[in-house]
């Protein structure tokens, strides 16, 4: 489009217009495809920021650096920046992680039970100075290490618990530890039992 603009012969020759339009429409699914195209790496939201900038110094023909930007360009860039921001921020996921699947439902039970210690420092750890603000309305480097850090302890519990809980128990034994890691899973997430398959469970006539 930039070579097509300076040539002084562009609008000169047959249907020009034609190759304009297919430049134009071609401008456009670029950049609806970049604003689609979530990056998952630092390069990545680096390069999306650039384009935003490019796309802003488009419209107003300068890269001044606090530009009139349009509504519908400031949603396009916002909406795309933002979703950056989410994947960079969201929990790793340990499903992905860890194979827990040689484990049997007692190992599981005990991992549960170190990891859950492991989490239960870290909700506690976070109250220590050196991990909070001054004004305490947010975390110091060292505490935004921490915090991540709980995030992925949680998310490990879960995925512990979601391995638990696809399991069929097949003795009283079984039944018992599979039930415990389910009742401290729910006590750690919503602070009692809440799932009514779980309580139905629970109630349930013993093993003899």
């Amino acid at each position: 489009m930039k070579a097509f603009g300076l040539d002084p012969n562009s609008t000169s020759r047959p249907n020009w217009f034609l190759r304009e339009r297919a430049l134009t429409e071609a401008q456009s699914a670029t950049r609806d495809a970049v604003w689609r195209t979530t990056p998952t790496t630092r390069a990545g939201r680096l390069a999306l920021v650039d384009y935003a900038r490019f796309q802003i110094a488009l419209f107003t023909g300068s890269s001044v650096e606090d530009p009139d930007c349009p509504a519908y360009l400031f949603r396009d860039i916002m909406s795309a920046v933002t979703a950056a921001f989410e994947v960079d921020c969201a929990p790793a996921s340990d499903s992905a992680l860890h194979d827990l699947s040689g484990c049997n439902l007692a190992q599981l039970a005990r991992l549960y039970e170190t990891w859950e210690g492991v989490f239960h420092h870290l909700t506690g750890a976070g109250a220590i100075p050196c991990f909070t603000s001054d004004r305490r309305s947010g975390f110091t480097p060292a505490g935004d290490v921490l915090d991540r850090e709980y995030d992925r302890a949680g998310a490990f519990l879960s995925t512990i618990a979601d391995e638990v809980r696809s399991r069929t128990a097949v003795s009283a034994d079984d039944r018992h530890e599979r039930l415990g890691v389910l009742i401290r899973h729910e006590l750690n997430t919503n602070g009692r039992p809440v799932d009514a398959a779980l309580l139905s469970e629970l109630n349930a006539q013993p093993d003899r």
